[in-house]
């Protein structure tokens, strides 16, 4: 993901202007951490059920309907950890975060906190040999 960015970086500044490599790297950093988040929600998932084809559906499923539920409610959902995406073009653009980055950077990381004790402790209950 990050040659993924710099070749970006590196392309943007040939056809467009040079954006600061700080902006760059905090938006790896705010990326990963919404990526982060999906990949706990895959574990989970994995978790609860057996199939991949099913862990994969919905994973997918709840990541949409949450990207899809915080696009049409975005006034009333600034603390949903898909906001970490929109937060992530903010700095590119800008290079300032929204007022609301600190409360959906809490929430993801509370999320993300949350998710995995759970899954660990669902893990530990289950029988390996199912």
């Amino acid at each position: 993901m990050f040659i993924g960015y710099v070749a970006s970086w590196y392309y943007t500044s040939l056809l467009i202007e040079t954006v600061a490599f700080e902006r760059i790297f905090q938006s790896v950093v705010i990326y990963s951490i919404w990526l982060v988040f999906v990949v706990t929600l895959t574990l989970f998932f994995s978790t609860i059920m057996k199939g991949n084809g099913s862990v994969a559906f919905v994973t997918i499923f709840v990541v949409f309907a949450i990207s899809t539920v915080t696009s049409i409610l975005g006034k009333y959902m600034k603390w949903s950890p898909a906001t970490m995406a929109e937060h992530t073009g903010q700095v590119l653009l800008s290079g300032e975060l929204d007022s609301s980055f600190l409360l959906a950077f809490i929430t993801t990381i509370a999320s993300i906190i949350v998710v995995l004790i759970s899954s660990i402790q669902i893990f530990k209950k289950k029988e390996l040999l199912e």
